[in-house]
């Protein structure tokens, strides 16, 4: 999974700046904390949903989607075009 995430995360640097970003860094920031900061807001709500009485099993399902990846890469990428060019 964490070979897949770089190279995903990679490859939307590529994307963004081809799209005439303004930089490199602007575009990796976007990247790196819209992933740091979803993983974190799931872990909160998976651990929240443990402490519940959920199994781990259940608290993560949604979580581990294509669908669920599908709607971060969607943001991701509407947050990259404010730096279109």
């Amino acid at each position: 999974m964490k070979k897949y995430l770089k190279a995903v995360v990679s490859g939307l640097c590529a994307a963004a700046l081809a799209l005439g970003c303004v930089s490199g860094s602007s575009a990796r920031k976007v990247l790196e904390y819209g992933l740091s900061d979803l993983a974190a807001a799931d872990r909160e709500t998976v651990e929240q949903r443990i402490a519940e009485g959920q199994s781990a099993a259940d608290a993560e399902a949604e979580f581990l989607t294509d669908d669920h990846f599908e709607a971060w890469y969607q943001d991701i990428c509407s947050q990259l075009k404010q730096y279109e060019g």
